[in-house]
């Protein structure tokens, strides 16, 4: 949720015809947002097309309630302030590293099975988590 990261991006979304736009965050991170881009010149029609704060509602109050997933060197810093963190089986072995977990890679649809597992129950309990933390990989 860096706007030096975040703004340049969502400008060029709305300056753009993309169908849609989502933005992680609270609703207080939101509304930030919203001022930024109204600063920047866009009127309400076009700040209404910013989808935010996107995702499941799960109820967490910090970042340390919510799991993340990725694979990209820019999301070891969001892996740093989430309560668990997974990495791709594709990404790099310095965000692997940086990762709670490190489920199947892309290619091997790892998001799936992480969902499966940590959401949807399928295999995957809280001593599972703690058990896989301590090896690394589920």
């Amino acid at each position: 949720y860096d706007p030096k990261l975040d703004d340049p991006a969502l400008i060029a979304a709305l300056k753009s015809d993309c169908f849609y736009i989502g933005a992680l965050g609270s609703k207080k991170t939101q509304a930030a947002r919203l001022a930024r881009m109204r600063a920047e010149g866009f009127g309400d029609n076009e700040l209404a097309r910013i989808r935010g704060p996107v995702g499941l509602n799960i109820g967490a109050r910090s970042p340390a309630e919510i799991a993340v997933i990725g694979h990209g060197d820019n999301d070891v810093a969001m892996f740093a302030r989430s309560g668990l963190s997974i990495a791709m089986g594709n990404a790099s072995p310095e965000v692997r590293q940086a990762a709670d977990l490190v489920t199947e890679s892309n290619q091997e649809n790892g998001f799936a099975a992480a969902i499966k597992r940590l959401i949807l129950g399928g295999e995957c309990s809280k001593t599972q988590v703690e058990t896989a933390r301590a090896g690394r990989t589920w």
